[in-house]
């Protein structure tokens, strides 16, 4: 078991056509009690994930404000 007391979680994923099912709201949930920040999440599709994702993470990192 980790430690994840005043840690930021950015949860990324690729699926098959279930996206983050939730899995935001359940982190959330979870470790609530755990001052635990877990930010909006990136989905990338299997049928998206053969085409050239950069600027898909780009802009999620961009608007996370990791990038300027």
């Amino acid at each position: 078991e980790y430690d994840l007391s005043n840690k930021t979680i950015v949860p990324f994923v690729t699926n098959g056509g279930s996206s983050m099912s939730g899995t935001e709201e359940d982190m959330r949930n979870y470790l609530a009690d755990k001052n635990v920040t877990v930010l909006d999440g990136l989905a990338v599709s299997r049928d998206d994930i053969e085409e050239d994702q950069s600027e898909t993470v780009s802009n999620w990192l961009s608007e996370l404000g990791f990038l300027n």
